[in-house]
């Protein structure tokens, strides 16, 4: 157990200057049991400090870890996490608004995957959020990208939740990995097979839903894409309204998931085309890893027992922020990025082989 005087201390301004390294650093302290202070939170976004979806996050893994935790208050640019032991095995989470729930499981998963025995969570709040992994994202690109590192998860949605009323309900369940996990070369991607489409509402007309598919179907034939596809027309369940479209595409060696929301006064066709837009700048680019989930296995590429590289659609602030976090955690896991910000670029890392008791 390390002491309060050992804290390592963060900077919430620095970088990407948003909730990620809060989230970062609560799985890192909750697995390393190293515990850390942080200041300036989300210093430079509209709404400094913690808002209820990162209380959330400090909340649930204070309870998972069975920290001790100064400053988790609404609002507080401030806070003081210290680690002690991950027990248990069974949660429920409430936002308590429409804030994301798949950022909170992002924040747990980590956690999960490294105690005893499977663990399951209830999460409460949104499931389709701006600025945030949507449940389809989480579902269809980041889970089983983790899977594949040995982090063997899965999550199941009970009711959708949307902004501003959330409501929307999940479970997450993670099976202990019962040692390192493994690491990944995800430089190749293969040949384009397959691509999987979802036009998804809640408590709209069907007929925004098949506009939507009609736009991607469309989109897709026009750019001559020679790949199996299929979309599907999702009623999602939830307590208020929302339209998403996503699109999956699978490549001979690995995936890419991209979204986009729907909101008031938006065409269906609008928020099909960004979707088929975000894919297809993905898939000129030549990479293997899309941008946001890039640096979302950076910290699972840290913990793995190996080398692990990646080639990235684009290295974002966010990627940056977060290996800077990473490496303050495990200063043992070697870290390499080659490019230049907001273009393509390489990222190998070699992990310290992180088992629980570590």
């Amino acid at each position: 157990m390390h002491s309060p005087a050992d804290a390592i201390k963060l900077d919430g301004s620095g970088g990407a200057g948003g909730g990620q390294v809060l989230r970062t650093a609560l799985s890192l302290s909750a697995l390393t049991c190293k515990p850390f202070e942080i200041s300036n939170i989300r210093a430079s976004r509209p709404k400094p400090g913690l808002q209820a979806q990162h209380l959330a996050s400090v909340r649930a893994a204070a309870r998972l870890s069975d920290a001790e935790v100064v400053g988790a208050e609404l609002n507080s640019v401030s806070l003081k996490f210290s680690p002690g032991e991950i027990s248990g095995n069974n949660f429920s989470f409430d936002c308590g608004t429409a804030g994301s729930t798949m950022l909170i499981a992002q924040t747990l998963l980590p956690i999960m995957a490294f105690g005893n025995g499977k663990k399951e969570a209830r999460l409460v709040g949104g499931t389709e959020n701006e600025f945030a992994p949507t449940s389809f994202f989480f579902r269809h690109s980041f889970l089983p990208a983790v899977s594949k590192m040995g982090a063997d998860s899965a999550l199941e949605v009970i009711r959708f939740g949307w902004y501003p009323k959330g409501g929307g309900e999940v479970r997450i369940s993670v099976e202990s990995t019962a040692g390192a996990i493994r690491p990944v070369d995800l430089t190749e991607r293969g040949k384009l097979e397959r691509m999987r489409g979802y036009a998804i509402v809640s408590n709209l007309k069907a007929e925004i839903a098949q506009r939507m598919k009609t736009r991607l179907l469309k989109n897709i034939s026009e750019a001559a894409f020679c790949a199996n596809v299929k979309v599907e027309l999702v009623d999602a369940p939830a307590i208020g309204e929302g339209a998403e479209a996503f699109l999956l595409a699978n490549y001979g060696h690995f995936h890419a998931g991209f979204t986009a929301l729907g909101e008031r006064g938006k065409p269906s066709e609008k928020v099909a085309g960004e979707a088929f837009h975000n894919f297809s700048q993905f898939d000129k680019s030549g990479a293997c890893v899309e941008q946001h989930l890039s640096d979302q296995l950076l910290l699972y590429c840290a913990l793995a027992k190996g080398r692990s590289v990646l080639q990235v659609e684009r290295i974002t602030p966010h990627l940056l922020t977060n290996a800077g976090v990473v490496s303050q955690f495990l200063p043992d896991a070697q870290i390499a990025i080659e490019g230049m910000e907001n273009e393509a670029g390489a990222v190998t890392v070699e992990g310290i082989g992180f088992e629980s008791g570590n």
